[in-house]
């Protein structure tokens, strides 16, 4: 997997070091910080995460209707349909530094692994 800060058709989540999210080189302003935290979980693990399970992960429960807000209100930011898709399961088209970072080290290419590092997995952020 090859990740470059300056994709311009794909969602990019910075992940290492403070979090950042970019679509067509511009950072994406995530106005909650569930829902930041939402887009950051499921750009960190590169496939389709149930809504139970966010529901689960962010609320302490299986609460849905708060996944169901959370989705209506990232379906409003720029471009969203072309990046985030919502069905019984919620997944981000992207890529992350994360994946790449983890690939680097599989490969033997630790060099190139560095290159990625820019601190702390999500450096800064917290969800109550």
């Amino acid at each position: 997997m090859e990740f470059r800060r300056s994709s311009s058709d794909r969602l990019v989540a910075t992940l290492l070091g403070p979090p950042s999210l970019r679509w067509r080189g511009e950072e994406i302003e995530v106005p909650s910080r569930k829902g930041r935290a939402l887009l950051y979980h499921l750009a960190a693990v590169g496939r389709p995460v149930p809504r139970a399970r966010l529901a689960s992960l962010l609320w302490g429960e299986a609460r849905l209707s708060n996944v169901r807000q959370a989705l209506t209100a990232l379906r409003r930011l720029r471009d969203a349909a072309a990046w985030l898709e919502a069905g019984e399961e919620v997944r981000l088209s992207g890529v992350s530094d994360v994946a790449a970072f983890e690939e680097a080290v599989e490969r033997d290419r630790f060099e190139r692994a560095l290159t990625l590092w820019r601190g702390p997995f999500l450096e800064g952020v917290s969800v109550p």
